[in-house]
């Protein structure tokens, strides 16, 4: 996955902070263009999905309409 080293080193230092995809997507490219912030929301949120599924990251679904999911990575200390 091709953004999946740069996800992991924002998010692994920070158990349990929230980060929502917009906020990964500035890490990975500050300066992009629309069609390229696109293309990273894309690849960021198959990774993010993926480690979903593997128990890395805790997704909180978006609570209305027009909001947005957060996602954190488990602490693994259990704090």
């Amino acid at each position: 996955m091709k953004y999946a080293r740069q996800t992991i080193e924002l998010m692994s230092p920070y158990p349990g902070r929230p980060f929502r995809i917009g906020d990964i997507v500035r890490y990975v490219n500050p300066h992009a263009t629309s069609k390229e912030r696109q293309r990273i929301r894309v690849g960021v949120s198959r990774v993010l999905f993926a480690l979903v599924d593997t128990g890395s990251v805790t997704m909180i679904a978006p609570k209305c309409e027009r909001s947005f999911a957060v996602y954190s990575w488990r602490s693994t200390t259990g704090i």
